[in-house]
């Protein structure tokens, strides 16, 4: 496996709001994104994977690999086709953001930066291209809206069906008719 990590200065590496972002192109099984990264032994990486839908979830401390999680993913576009992604460090969490939806929130590692170089790290059958490659801290995240780092989004939406749907359920409920439905379809 090869790492290349592009230092982006060493006052990153304590900073607490770096948000990493871009486009990339599966070409072969997968795409290993760096970042956090203190040096080319110290850092995360996050490999989404075509050919499985996921994402392993990596470290790498002291230059010893380890993957402590693997999501499956419903939104990665197979190999040849352009994703887009977010990574947010954002107080103690990661938030990773795959075409302009949340798919992830995992707590920093102690062991590791909040901040640092990012790059790229592959494996033989592995390959991948970038694009529009951005590192920033405490700048806003792009997705349906902008959405500023460490802001809380509340969406208001008609509940007239939902509240419509309820009450019908209610009556249902209430009436002689229930009695006589199956015992599973009255405790659901």
């Amino acid at each position: 496996s090869q790492v290349v990590i592009s230092n982006v200065g060493s006052d990153w590496i304590s900073n607490s709001n770096t948000v990493y972002s871009g486009k990339f192109t599966i070409e072969n099984n997968a795409g290993n994104i760096a970042f956090c990264a203190a040096d080319s032994k110290n850092f995360y990486f996050w490999q989404f994977r075509s050919d499985k839908n996921t994402l392993k979830k990596h470290t790498s401390i002291d230059g010893k690999v380890s993957n402590f999680n693997t999501i499956q993913l419903s939104n990665l576009k197979p190999a040849g086709q352009q994703n887009t992604f977010q990574i947010a460090i954002v107080d103690g969490k990661i938030l990773t953001y795959l075409n302009g939806v949340l798919v992830d929130i995992t707590p920093i590692n102690n062991n590791l930066p909040t901040g640092g170089g990012f790059g790229v790290r592959n494996g033989q059958s592995e390959s991948f291209y970038l694009d529009e490659i951005s590192v920033g801290k405490d700048f806003a995240l792009s997705i349906d809206r902008t959405i500023t780092v460490g802001e809380s989004a509340v969406v208001d939406s008609d509940k007239t069906i939902l509240n419509k749907v309820i009450t019908y359920a209610e009556e249902q409920k209430a009436s002689e008719e229930f009695n006589n439905v199956i015992a599973d379809v009255q405790e659901s």
